[in-house]
């Protein structure tokens, strides 16, 4: 049979107390604390449509018209206030906000510029939909058996897309006790759905009886399926599947700092607001290496009244849950029975599956001030003869009080931390000359001392003093703060007839004696820094991730006679709002000179990284997803599709980036793809301040069926493949591929019924009609196979052997194999025809039949040698043994890739095989036959 072979190439397209609401003014301090509206500035994903927010009862709803299927809601909105407010405590309108399901909410507090508070919750709103056939992530336990076990009832809910299908998937969460547990549970699901059929790990299937059916989970990973079905009679399969989650500690030799802190469960931000009128808390400390908690109570520990209840409110990462609690999943109220109550809860990473279990204690708010505030005396002083005489009774004009004092003039100093100096300054002295009968004396009495609320004296010595120079030596006694902090305070007698008041007001030694938060890190081996020059004092951080504002107490060491009259005379700390704050030490000299200390930070090395280290999917609705790839060169996150995607694509998230940087995207969030086209961008951005730019797409760049050979129907028909004129001759056969252990196509060149045939291997169809093949060869083959991909297709990719019949045709031109790539559309307005297309007819026309035409092509001919073929094309030399790689790529004009919908490949034995001209034994051997794209 005559055969015709026309070379084509056929393409897919891609595609926080409640407060009044009145407001008044306490000493020109506002009490308004009340939101007016909420306004959403913006959300993601898309398919969420959101109609407004409504405030009730200080709930803010979201009021979401449909997309309940496409949470978690991340969305950015701007509070509008009618007056003055203090602050925001328990979220950051300036970040993106996400609520993981309808049923999350968001707890924060608005703070009046008086102190008063007012508790707001965020919530959505969902309109009910008579299809509704989701599964609540959040449930209720109502029997359980064994009790050692608990249960989390706040699952993970997931959607993927697998082989076409929907898996829904809520993932339930346990964080002691051993398996296997028998749970009797109360699932949500929407007032206009109800449950069908559950199927249990072994493949029992029964009727489900909400709040009866009991689960037995056998081990970590067991799993059930429970039909939902909605009012319309929709129904959805929920696999129910529970995992373990360990308990990490510090307080263990067990666990890692990795496990610890890299998996994000360290609450780091906490507000803390008393609900029992009267007690206030006034600070909270973080232990995160051994999971504790303090509730540092500003009022004293005899004072408190009990149950002391206080709530707490958490800022932690999404995917994080707070377990144990008796509120909503990032506030609660802890009520303390007495000072020794210990409150616990756990936090839990349902990503990397492990969990830590938090101790929350009272701690009494203990003064560190242990200042001498009043230092009133009276003296009495011996009478002392100051001339030398050895008999006979001093003279008078030479006998008067050893010393005289200034008791309306004494000061007082705070020197150090540890360390004050109280001055009593004298008028007068006189040295005694007859020691055999006069001895000198100073007594203090009447002594007044006054000292910081709270803090104690010691026991005061005998403020005497004997001797001539004995009043140049100074006595002491201690003040003791409530912390327990002691102060020494020496009392020195001044001479102010010939003393020079000091002018030096220098700063000698800092030390930091505390800070908060206790998580900021300062240098071990070398934290502070002075420049006596020029009056500049640095703090060296090691660590400051998240502590700003940080609050830090110093130690100080001053010139003699100076002392620190800034910060409450030390006491108080210096406050550094972010990196780049100062700080001011003011020192007063004895003659009243003042000096200004700058107080600087020194942050830790600033990390350079912007990279996504990781990019995980956790769910996707409307594609399938078959790998990811990650070009750090580019900034591109590539999401490689098995199937081609019906848009919208919503892809659930879950991200690394590198150490101390920030994303402009949450890094567990939810993209919405509306085309292969569309580029998802955020920004990362390093710790020093650079930033980069990334991109995430989905790619569906599909290779052909069976691209490598090795499936075959039989031995000359290789599948998804199409060869012609295997019934007459065998011109294609299967033989050993590269591989060797896979297979490849052989092509060879034969005669039929006294005409040349060239062995074949195309995309498409060959119809076996001896009469129609005779009349009209062409119409015997249809070109071309649909293929749809996102990607920019360059050509192909093949192994290729060549062996020529003879090395000349009759006419002397050499015998060539052949391959032809093209790229075919339907002609313009056949795009709702039949797809028809034969290639051109012997007369080099399209065949009339045609519905689609090529938008380009390129054809490669294969020889032993280097030249030129008839047509001019340079020979592709090729080995007549072994395998050569060799590639065709299209010569797109302008380098734009057309639209195309069908991509066809051929490849004959003979170059000339459609015009009826070959050498019998020409024989080319296929195999590998890759789509090459270019990578964007």
């Amino acid at each position: 049979m005559k055969t015709k072979i026309r070379s084509l190439l056929s393409v897919i397209l891609l595609a926080f107390m409640v407060i009044p609401t009145s407001c008044y003014r306490v000493q020109n301090m506002s009490d308004f604390n009340e939101i007016r509206r909420l306004e959403i500035v913006s959300h993601a994903p898309e398919a969420i449509e959101i109609s407004g927010t409504q405030i009730e009862d200080n709930v803010i709803y979201i009021d979401v018209d449909f997309g309940e299927y496409h949470f978690p809601l991340s969305f950015r909105a701007q509070p509008v206030f009618e007056g003055e407010i203090d602050r925001i405590v328990g979220i950051d309108f300036s970040e993106e906000l996400v609520l993981e399901t309808p049923l999350s909410e968001l707890s924060f507090y608005v703070m009046a510029r008086s102190g008063l508070s007012r508790a707001y919750r965020i919530r959505s709103r969902v309109t009910p939909l008579d299809k509704n056939v989701a599964l609540s992530r959040f449930f209720k336990i109502k029997e359980q058996d064994p009790n050692d076990m608990l249960i989390s009832e706040e699952g993970v809910t997931t959607s993927l897309l697998e082989s076409g299908e929907r898996r829904d998937t809520l993932r339930i969460f346990t964080v002691a006790g051993t398996f296997p547990v028998t749970i009797t549970s109360e699932f949500t699901v929407a007032e206009t759905s109800d449950f069908g059929e559950i199927t249990s790990p072994n493949g029992t299937i029964q009727p489900f009886v909400n709040g009866e059916t009991s689960l037995r989970f056998e081990s970590e990973g067991s799993a059930y399926n429970l039909t939902v079905v909605s009012e319309s009679g929709l129904a959805n399969t929920w696999t129910i599947v529970i995992y373990h989650a360990p308990f990490v500690s510090g307080a263990d030799d067990v666990s890692t700092p990795q496990q610890r802190e890299g998996s994000n469960i360290n609450p780091r931000t906490i507000s803390a607001v008393s609900q029992t009128a009267g007690f206030t808390t006034n600070d909270v400390f973080v232990d995160n290496h051994i999971e504790q908690i303090f509730l540092e109570m500003k009022n004293r520990k005899d004072d408190v009244v009990f149950p002391l209840e206080i709530n707490l409110s958490f800022v932690i990462m999404s995917g994080i849950q707070v377990f144990g609690l008796n509120g909503s999943t990032n506030s609660a109220t802890f009520i303390f029975e007495d000072w020794d109550d210990v409150q616990t809860f756990y936090l839990l990473d349902t990503e990397a599956r492990v969990s830590r279990l938090w101790n929350i204690r009272l701690r009494e708010w203990l003064s560190s001030e242990n200042m001498v505030l009043k230092f009133n005396y009276g003296y009495t002083a011996s009478m002392v003869c100051s001339q030398f005489a050895l008999i006979g009774a001093c003279p008078p004009a030479q006998h008067g009080p050893a010393i005289a004092l200034n008791i309306e003039q004494t000061i007082i100093r705070s020197r150090t931390n540890s360390i004050g100096d109280i001055f009593l300054y004298m008028t007068d002295v006189r040295n005694n000359a007859r020691p055999l009968t006069f001895s000198w004396t100073l007594t203090l009495n009447d002594l007044q001392i006054a000292v910081s609320e709270g803090a104690t004296l010691g026991q005061l010595p005998n403020f005497v003093w004997s001797g001539n120079d004995s009043w140049m030596s100074p006595r002491s006694f201690t003040v003791t703060a409530e912390d327990g902090s002691v102060k020494t305070w020496y009392i020195n007698i001044r001479d102010m007839r010939h003393h020079v008041p000091s002018s030096e007001a220098d700063l000698t030694r800092l030390t930091i004696s505390r800070h908060v938060p206790n998580f900021a890190v300062f240098d071990a081996s070398d934290p502070v820094a002075i420049d006596a020059n020029e009056q500049i004092v640095t703090l060296k951080l090691s660590y400051d991730d998240g502590v700003y504002p940080l609050q830090v107490w110093i130690s100080t060491e001053v010139s003699p006679f100076a002392q620190v009259v800034s910060q409450n005379y030390g006491a108080d700390p210096l406050i550094f709002e972010n990196e780049n704050s100062e700080q001011f030490i003011t020192i007063t000299a004895e003659d009243g000179t003042e000096s200004d200390w700058t107080v600087r930070l020194q942050v830790p090395p600033r990390e350079a990284g912007a990279e996504v280290l990781n990019f995980q999917v956790t769910s996707m609705v409307g594609a399938q997803l078959a790998q990811i790839t990650r070009n750090n060169e580019t900034g591109t996150v590539r999401l490689w599709l098995g199937a081609s995607a019906t848009f919208p694509v919503e892809v659930t998230y879950v991200m690394t980036i590198s150490p101390r940087a920030t994303a402009s995207v949450p890094l567990r969030g939810t993209f919405t793809f509306n085309s292969y086209q569309e580029l998802l961008s955020f920004i990362v951005a390093a710790q020093d301040g650079s930033t980069r730019n990334w991109n995430v797409r989905l790619v569906h760049e599909p290779q052909l069926p069976n691209w490598n050979l090795d499936a075959w129907t039989n031995s000359t028909t290789p599948v998804s493949w199409a060869t012609a004129n295997n019934i007459a001759t065998s011109g294609t056969t299967r033989v050993a591929g590269n591989p060797a252990s896979g297979f490849a196509a052989q092509l060879r060149t034969g005669s039929a019924l006294g005409q040349t045939a060239s062995g074949s291997l195309f995309l498409g169809s060959f119809r076996f009609d001896p009469i129609a093949g005779i009349n009209d060869p062409v119409s015997l083959t249809n070109f071309g196979q649909q293929l749809a991909t996102s990607g920019h297709i360059r050509g192909i990719e093949l192994d290729v052997i060549y062996s020529p019949g003879a090395i000349h045709n009759t006419d002397g031109s050499y015998e060539l194999g052949s391959a032809t790539i093209k790229l075919l559309r339907p002609k313009p307005g056949y795009e709702d025809r039949p797809w028809v297309y034969h290639g051109n007819r012997g007369d080099g026309t399209p065949h009339p039949n045609n519905t689609a035409i090529y938008v380009a092509h390129k054809q490669a001919v294969f020889g032993n040698s280097s030249g030129t073929a008839w047509n001019g094309l340079p020979i592709t030399v090729v080995s007549n043994t072994n395998w050569t790689t060799v590639q065709i790529l299209f010569d797109f004009p302008n380098g734009v890739k057309p639209d195309f919908t069908h991509f066809h490949v051929v490849f004959a034995s003979s170059a000339q095989g459609d015009s009826f001209r070959g050498v019998t034994g020409s024989t080319l051997r296929v195999d590998n036959v890759r789509i090459l794209y270019r990578e964007e």
